[in-house]
């Protein structure tokens, strides 16, 4: 995946099928993450049906309701996380979305925000995408279907439970 990035992206890079390794320069640091989305991006979109399956799966269905501190816990006692123990997925079916909001320095990030029964908000994220950047593009009260990972942010101190998105639909 690294010979996918842009050309002195990487000052060097090596490793094999289990473990890599690399160097950046201070000027290109502020950019790698959006680099490594796009090389991993290109490389989804290269593989065959069969193994996409991978990137497709969903290990269960669950409510909103169940997005908690709790059931995060008994997530993370399956880690550690990579390479042959992929993070869980999880499918949230026909939500409704209660706010859209993007962030960031260049507001490049998105934020999708949703109710479970109980009127308590559940934040979900994805970096370098946008309310289009999905098969339709999203607006506050749509009903979507959510492919996503449980993921824990620390941010200003304060410990915040939220979901990664890994597809709308």
């Amino acid at each position: 995946m690294m010979s996918r990035l842009p050309e002195n992206a990487l000052l060097e890079f090596g490793g094999h099928e289990l473990a890599g390794g690399f160097s950046v320069s201070h000027e290109q640091v502020h950019f790698l993450e959006e680099n490594l989305c796009v090389a991993y991006e290109g490389r989804k979109n290269d593989l065959s049906d069969g193994e996409q399956s991978e990137f497709r799966g969903v290990d269960k269905k669950m409510t909103l309701d169940e997005v908690t501190m709790a059931n995060y816990n008994q997530i993370e006692k399956l880690a550690p996380f990579g390479l042959g123990n992929s993070k869980p997925v999880f499918l949230f079916e026909n939500i409704e979305i209660s706010s859209i909001k993007r962030f960031g320095k260049a507001n490049d990030h998105l934020e999708v925000c949703f109710k479970d029964e109980n009127s308590r908000l559940v934040k979900a994220i994805q970096f370098f995408k946008t309310e289009e950047s999905f098969n339709r593009p999203l607006r506050v009260g749509d009903r979507i279907n959510l492919a996503a990972n449980f993921e824990k942010s620390m941010f200003r101190g304060r410990a915040e439970l939220r979901l990664r998105i890994v597809n709308i639909f």
